[in-house]
Order: C-alpha cells, then structure tokens, then sequence
C-alpha cells in the first residue's frame, strides 16, 4: 500500500467521527495534546516522504487515537451529515 492511500484510509475514518469544534477545543484547552498532534503530523509527512511504511502505520495509528480521545472529550455541536 502506497502512504497516500494509508494517509487517505485513516482519515476517513476520522472523518466519521470528527465533531465540529474539536480541534479548536483541543487547541485552546489541551495544549499538550495539540502540541504532540502537530508532532505526529510532522512524522507523518516525513515518512510519507520517505514512503517508510511501516513508522507511518505506527504514527497514524496514534494521530487518530489522540483525535479521536479529543472527539471523545469534545461537547462539540452535533454531527453534520
């Protein structure tokens, strides 16, 4: 599998469950959390770059743990959709 088609796969799953107003939320009230998101994006990218597989597997896995613990947490406006 290609990292764009593993980047794809995983956000869509997050997309199902993203609610609207997480990530400001989590901007604002969880900086340490926010914080480690943009680190995992940087990770993302740089293995995606490098199409190193089998990291990009293991930082996804965790960039849509952390959002989807965020989701979670959020008392966000309903979903849309």
């Amino acid at each position: 599998m290609m990292a764009n088609s593993l980047i794809d796969e995983t956000l869509e799953r997050i997309n199902r469950e993203y609610r609207t107003g997480t990530l400001v939320r989590m901007k604002r009230f969880h900086s340490t959390e926010w914080r480690k998101l943009l680190i995992l994006e940087e990770e993302i990218n740089r293995c995606a770059l490098e199409e190193n597989m089998v990291p990009l597997s293991g930082v996804l896995i965790e960039y849509e743990r952390l959002l989807g613990l965020m989701n979670k947490m959020s008392t966000g406006f309903p979903r849309i959709g």
